[in-house]
């Protein structure tokens, strides 16, 4: 924003203070009648405001002093009369580089008048900022602040720390401040030590190429908190007085310099160098007499104030009207012009900010405290220069120079090796996390697991609950559909119409259990639901991207995934398995028990077959009774041989379930579950020893 050869000019309009608030008008009028509508009741009255405001803000680089009011019911209550009156409005429009409002931050005026100085400071170019205002317009506000809004020395310094640590690997940067202030025309240093005797007179200025004072204290600051300390520490020595303007009054002009010398890390048999300076300037505040019913000393104080600032003005006004030719600027009729010398019209970058009242309680300090900021906009500055200096180096300097090589060097070392240490603290932070991650992901999954697979392996068993009613049904169905088609030819004989009864009644259970709206179905839908939700786990789980994993740790998570999925179907298939071997046990029982009853009934029919083909002991009739009794005999054996197997393929009905005498559960019995692994097939398994057992029965029923 620093033009060269001009100075940057910004305005600062401070907010209105609770004294002038009070006296402002009201920011809304009312324009209709007043009145009750006859025309004898006046309207209302209106009170007119003691103050008004003076200042308008059209954008960011123009306002307009004193503007025209063309609401004429607003310009009575402001000025007690009705335009044009005995006194028109000025309204006068001011251009300058930057103006705020009183809405504006501090951070918004140090972005735009201190900030773009700072870059130029590191490469040698001297700068300046100073405010300028009449007393009570915020100057001191805007330079120093306050503990909880630093202003611009603050919010400088900060900046300027953070940009020398930032390029500290290259450049060696060293700060130097001073602070003095310009009271009654003497210069004081305000950092002085305590209880130490100033000259008399003050201290003195010498000018060569620069403007230097002789005696002021150097102080070493290293961040931006050491100078706002020394700034506050400085503030409290400062000449501070009440007056009628100003609780707070400053009564001398105060000067912070900031000397910025950089060098090159690297030695080199030529040192270039760069030196700059950054002053920055609160001018105690114009005032008058009436105004701040100054008297005695305050009185004599105003009145130097005043001079160096009508100083100020002179030399403003030589700058201005020179237009480019060499003319007598009175530099030398103030301390404080002479301090500005080069801040004004040298080699510089100067940021001047403008700080006024917004009402008409200041109505002539704001006017002519903006007259003197638009000249101040005219005056043009020589072509800045860099402050560069080449430093051969002498024998005495090459000892320091290999001395900081080496320390370089060691510097060098010590971040190398810090650098190492922090690399194996991220890589070690990284697997901490990335191991942390994994066992969290994990321990999800296990509780996932936990979750589903109690519904899951019920959903298998339920499964090969109904594969065995089905093997089981197709036995069954094929023998009917034999006695069946024999039905067809002829009557059926007693024995097959008992085969088909009884092989009717064992299907029941079986179809009741193969039904779509079984109880059985539905818990194979249910477990069907939990594996899909476990899938999907599975899936987002394996797919998982974090910042935290790394390749091996998401590998890890994959195998985990990969062998939580296997141990989910070997429980599954464990389920089928059990189910599978108790039914294939329970029909070897079945087979068992029926050739059994086969064998018996072969002999038994085999005794009766002889005794009745054998040499008679007795009569026919005694022959026949005890026949029939052994052949009653058999008949109640193979009926209760018959019902226990009936009873045995009724396994307990699930846990609250009501017993139905048509439906049975076919979950196998838990004496029949046994460990151990089926080496066939469990359903050809089945289907074959069902096959068998049912022509077994049928010959039993035929006996």
């Amino acid at each position: 924003m620093v033009a060269a050869g001009s100075i940057t000019v910004a305005v600062r309009v401070r907010p209105p203070s609770a004294w002038e608030a009070a006296r402002l008008p009201e920011p809304c009028y009312d324009k209709v009648f007043r009145g009750d509508g006859a025309l004898s009741t006046p309207g209302k009255v209106q009170h007119t405001a003691p103050l008004r405001d003076i200042v308008q803000i059209v954008d960011d680089r123009i306002l307009t002093f004193d503007p025209d009011e063309k609401d004429q019911a607003r310009a009575f209550v402001e000025r007690g009369f009705l335009p044009p009156g005995t006194k028109r409005y000025k309204d006068k429009r001011f251009m300058f580089d930057k103006v705020f409002g009183h809405e504006a931050r501090q951070q918004d005026v140090y972005e735009a008048t201190a900030q773009p100085l700072l870059e130029g400071l590191f490469n040698g170019y001297n700068a300046t900022v100073f405010a300028y205002g009449a007393t009570g317009c915020g100057k001191t506000h805007t330079i120093s602040g306050t503990e909880t809004d630093p202003g611009i020395i603050y919010l400088t310094m900060s900046d300027l720390f953070q940009r020398i640590e930032d390029r500290r690997d290259e450049w060696d940067v060293e700060v130097v401040v001073t602070f003095l202030e310009i009271y009654n025309e003497e210069i004081r240093d305000l950092l002085a030590e305590p209880g130490s005797n100033p000259p008399r007179g003050g201290l003195s200025i010498r000018e060569d190429k620069s403007v230097k004072v002789v005696g002021l204290a150097e102080l070493k600051p290293r961040t931006a908190e050491d100078v706002k300390q020394i700034v506050l520490q400085g503030n409290l020595r400062r000449t501070q007085s009440p007056t009628h303007a100003n609780e707070t009054s400053s009564r001398s002009h105060a000067v912070l310099q900031v000397h910025v010398t950089q060098s090159p890390r690297t030695a080199a048999l030529v040192e270039q160098r760069t030196m700059a300076t950054l002053s920055i300037i609160d001018l105690a505040g114009s005032e008058r007499a009436a105004a701040t019913t100054n008297m005695g000393q305050r009185m004599v104080e105003g009145a130097n104030i005043n001079k160096s600032l009508l100083a100020l003005g002179n030399c403003i006004n030589a700058l201005c009207e020179s237009g480019g030719a060499v003319r007598h600027v009175p530099y030398r009729n103030s301390k404080l012009t002479r301090l500005l010398k080069f801040s004004l019209g040298g080699n510089c970058k100067t940021v001047m900010i403008v700080c006024v009242a917004p009402t008409s309680a200041h109505f002539d300090d704001t006017h002519n405290t903006l007259v003197y900021a638009e000249r101040a906009t005219k005056i043009k500055t020589k072509v800045v220069t860099r402050n560069v200096v080449n430093v051969d180096r002498h024998v005495g300097r090459y000892v320091e120079a290999i001395n900081r090589l080496n320390q370089e060097i060691a510097e060098l070392k010590e971040k190398l090796s810090g650098k190492r240490d922090a690399e194996k603290e991220v890589i070690r932070r990284k697997k901490a996390e990335a191991k942390a991650e994994v066992e969290r992901t994990k321990s999800d999954l296990k509780t996932k697991v936990e979750q589903t697979k109690e519904s899951i392996v019920d959903g298998a068993t339920c499964t090969g609950i109904i594969a065995v009613a089905k093997a089981k049904l197709h036995a069954i169905r094929a023998r009917l559909a034999q006695i069946d088609a024999k039905a067809s030819s002829g009557p059926l004989t007693a024995d097959l119409e008992a085969e088909r009864a009884l092989l009717k009644a064992l299907a029941v259970p079986e179809e009741q259990a193969t039904k779509a709206d079984s109880p059985l179905v539905t818990r194979i839908q249910r477990a069907s639901n939990s594996s899909a939700m476990f899938d999907a786990t599975l899936r987002a789980v394996s797919e998982r991207k974090s910042d935290k994993l790394d390749e091996v740790s998401v590998e890890n998570v994959k195998l985990d995934a990969m062998c939580r999925k296997a141990e989910m179907d070997k429980a599954k298939a464990e389920g089928e398995r059990d189910v599978m071997r108790s039914a294939v046990e329970s029909m070897a029982e079945v087979v068992v028990s029926l050739v059994g009853m086969l064998g018996r009934c072969t002999v038994m029919i085999g005794e009766a077959a002889a005794t009745l083909g054998g040499p008679s002991e007795g009569s026919s009739e005694i022959i026949t009774v005890k026949v029939a009794k052994a052949l009653d005999s058999l008949k109640k054996n193979n009926d209760e041989v018959f019902d226990k197997l009936v009873v045995d393929m009724r396994p307990p009905l699930p846990e609250g379930s009501a017993p139905d005498p048509l439906c049975f559960s076919m979950t196998p019995h838990p004496q029949r579950a046994q460990g151990g692994l089926l080496q066939l097939e469990p359903i050809c398994q089945f289907r074959n020893l069902a096959a068998l057992t049912v022509p077994l029965a049928n010959r039993c029923v035929q006996v």
